[in-house]
């Protein structure tokens, strides 16, 4: 499921996942910020994250195997 929050100035995408490793994810359509909810409850924030990798994440067959495999292309905010 996918939940859109906002306006034309900003909208926060939210996803829930049915995976082992991922519980959810929000982007930040103006910041281009990506939050990753893990299942043990752990949340990190990436940025200048494109909104095409939000919909390939949300989109993927496995979004952990998905996650796993870019998330050495993405920065954590510190």
């Amino acid at each position: 499921m996918i939940l859109q929050i906002g306006n034309d100035e900003m909208t926060l995408l939210s996803h829930s996942f049915e995976s082992t490793m991922l519980s959810s994810a929000d982007y930040n359509t103006e910041t281009k910020e990506l939050t990753v909810t893990f299942t043990g409850g752990k949340s990190y924030t990436y940025v200048d994250v494109d909104r095409s990798d939000w919909e390939d994440l949300v989109n993927a067959k496995s979004a952990g195997r998905h996650f796993n495999s870019v998330k050495s292309g993405l920065v954590q905010k510190k």
